[in-house]
């Protein structure tokens, strides 16, 4: 999975479906889940309209938790 670094401390892991040339859709997940919850059948959905995208969050410190 590729991973873009943002900052020094914080790294996104990203998953892509579909065409590049499509416009991009975030979907961002509640703190602490990962983008494999996302339901397969919502993200056929949305790259049969040409959206997807997904991420990973960083490990966030003890006291972001």
């Amino acid at each position: 999975m590729p991973v873009a670094r943002v900052s020094p401390d914080v790294q996104i892991a990203y998953d892509t479906v579909g065409s590049p040339d499509d416009p991009a859709v975030l979907l961002v997940m509640g703190f602490g889940t990962q983008l494999i919850a996302w339901h397969d059948e919502l993200c056929r959905l949305l790259v049969e309209r040409g959206r997807y995208d997904g991420w990973l969050p960083t490990p966030h410190p003890p006291r972001c938790a």
